[in-house]
């Protein structure tokens, strides 16, 4: 324990993919797949409140339809935002 912790920052590119990653190198637990790396490189190119948007709105539905966020993640990444905006209620 310090009295000095290190403040939690989340990882919108873990959290967009759903996947697991180290705390202390933040490298992912699991191996990504191409797909997966091809996404992540696409997410990592939007600005920051897109990354915000695709990020909360792929927690959410990958937690409540699975199937479905498999569907999702699988299209051009503009049209995930357009859908990801859509699904958080319309949040530009």
């Amino acid at each position: 324990m310090t009295s000095h912790p290190d403040p939690v920052n989340v990882d919108l590119g873990a959290k967009y993919l759903g996947k697991g990653i180290y705390p202390h190198n933040r490298k992912h637990i699991e191996p990504l797949t191409e797909n997966e790396s091809k996404c992540l490189e696409n997410f990592h190119m939007l600005d920051d409140d897109k990354k915000d948007i695709l990020s909360k709105y792929s927690h959410q539905i990958h937690s409540q339809n699975k199937r479905g966020w498999d569907k999702w993640i699988n299209n051009p990444i503009e049209k995930q935002l357009n859908i990801a905006k859509t699904g958080l209620g319309g949040r530009k």
